[in-house]
């Protein structure tokens, strides 16, 4: 039994909206075919795909996955200091390339911190960075931001998930466990 119940936040519509302005977005601050598009995985695919079919791609537009994690499965706690990435960008050609990072959530940057790291060993033009979903507040240095979420509960849905569960759903939900639930103050991820 689920010791948790989920509400629905942004409706699928709600959401699709939020897609089709960051892609405006990205086209004012000039996105260009050349550039080369890395996403954050696993979540970042989910809406990344739905973003790019909204921005001027071609044969040549070149799309990266970056495999990041911070946190184990079956757990939402970040370990400290524990990053594995499974992607190094030795055999991208970056040379005087835009890059446009995509990610689902924003959270405490050390995701983005980490890629731009592994990707700062090659010559490469500038670096945009597009979240789905900012949870840092003014502390986010994201280029395009969706959503900017003042809540703490964990958020589900469009690429984001709990534990590999929800990441498909078309709409964002939070996840209310049940000892929290009259105390929303209690149901924090950190």
């Amino acid at each position: 039994m689920k010791d948790y119940i989920t509400k629905v936040v942004w409706t699928e519509r709600e959401v699709d909206l939020i897609i089709s302005k960051m892609a405006e977005d990205i086209k004012a601050l000039g996105f260009s075919a050349e550039d080369v598009i890395i996403m954050v995985c696993k979540g970042a695919p989910v809406f990344a795909f739905e973003l790019c079919n909204s921005l001027p791609v071609s044969s040549s537009t070149q799309v990266f996955f970056s495999f990041i994690r911070s946190y184990e499965r079956g757990t939402i706690q970040q370990k400290k200091g524990e990053w594995r990435t499974f992607h190094d960008f030795k055999d991208i050609y970056l040379k005087d390339k835009k890059i446009w990072i995509i990610d689902d959530v924003y959270e405490t940057g050390n995701t983005l911190v980490n890629i731009i790291d592994s990707i700062d060993r090659w010559k490469h033009g500038p670096i945009k960075i597009c979240v789905l979903v900012n949870k840092a507040g003014s502390k986010c240095n994201a280029d395009i931001v969706g959503i900017d979420y003042e809540g703490k509960n964990f958020l589900i849905g469009r690429g984001m998930d709990y534990n590999e569960l929800y990441r498909f759903d078309r709409h964002i939900s939070e996840i209310i466990f049940k000892e929290n639930q009259d105390d929303p103050n209690k149901n924090i991820r950190n």
